[in-house]
């Protein structure tokens, strides 16, 4: 029996000692590699907006006048006289008028993710009830703010209520000041090329005639320009009818009527030509606000 104990004695000694020899768990290793990982993380890397700003300008020519240019660049008028702060529309040879200014859209270069930052925080404060008192208190300053928004809200839309009532008088009144009641046709011809609203396509009606045939006044108003200074349209008369609709009359051979001259509908303003054309006819179009119209909407239907 003694001799039985001592063999199981020295098992278990053997079993120990071979315990004793094997390596504990690497944890540190594992530690290391979580943070080899968050180094290689990308940086973050950021840039302030940038905004650009395009402007262009036009010098002013011998010849020229506030309305060519616009007409030019089917620009409105008004808006380019303001834009220039311009005294009764007067401009000068060698000025620099701003025609535009175009805000190009803020730009920004990539932006990389951030690695996560995480950080132990004491989360017992969450759990916590909120005492009868603050819960009180939260809900009167809860009810005052919205009591206090609803005041402003109000204010607010009754003032923007007076000014869409006062925008849509003075509409109506612009309206009825630019309302054009009767249009007559320029020139007594034949329609060879009409209107295009495509960008570069005719921006008005090309009527064939005969030399010399009478270039009438479409409708009552003053001549703001006469002359060729306008590439492309050769002799050319344009008529400011009000404040919102110009006409103008192109290719002209001789022109009877000068700058700032009051005209009536049906007067007779030039004779047909092929000044910077190849062929007799009368390039007619109608300006809305510095945009070309379809002049067909305007004129009477053809007998």
């Amino acid at each position: 029996m003694n001799r039985l104990a001592k063999i199981i004695i020295l098992l278990l000694l053997s079993c120990l000692a071979a315990c004793a020899n094997h390596s504990p768990a690497p944890v540190d290793d594992l530690r290391y590699a979580h943070q080899s990982q968050n180094h290689s993380l990308p940086q973050v890397k950021t840039y302030n907006p940038i905004k650009l700003t395009k402007i262009v300008n036009h010098k002013v020519l011998r010849g020229e006048t506030l309305f060519s240019i616009a007409w030019r660049y089917s620009l409105d008028y008004h808006s380019l006289a303001k834009l220039n702060k311009l005294e009764a529309f007067r401009i000068y040879p060698g000025q620099e008028l701003l025609l535009r200014r175009m805000d190009i859209p803020s730009i920004y270069d990539s932006i990389y993710s951030a690695p996560s930052l995480i950080a132990a925080i004491n989360t017992d404060f969450l759990n916590k009830k909120p005492s009868r008192l603050s819960d009180n208190v939260y809900k009167s300053n809860r009810q005052a703010t919205n009591k206090r928004n609803l005041v402003k809200n109000e204010q607010k839309l009754s003032n923007h209520s007076k000014q869409v009532k006062e925008h849509r008088k003075q509409y109506r009144a612009r309206s009825s000041n630019n309302k054009i009641e009767n249009w007559i046709w320029p020139v007594n011809g034949k329609i060879v090329q009409g209107f295009s609203a495509k960008q570069n396509q005719n921006k008005g009606l090309d009527i064939k005639a005969k030399k010399g045939s009478a270039v009438r006044a479409t409708a009552p108003g003053k001549v703001v320009y006469s002359g060729n200074g306008l590439k492309g349209y050769g002799q050319l008369v344009i008529i400011k009818h009000n404040d919102s609709y110009l006409s103008a009359y192109a290719h002209n051979n001789k022109i009877h009527v000068s700058e700032n001259e009051v005209v009536k509908a049906g007067q007779r303003i030039a004779d047909l030509g092929k000044s910077g054309s190849d062929t007799f006819k009368l390039h007619f179009e109608i300006r809305y606000k510095g945009k070309p119209v379809n002049p067909l909407n305007y004129l009477p239907k053809a007998g």
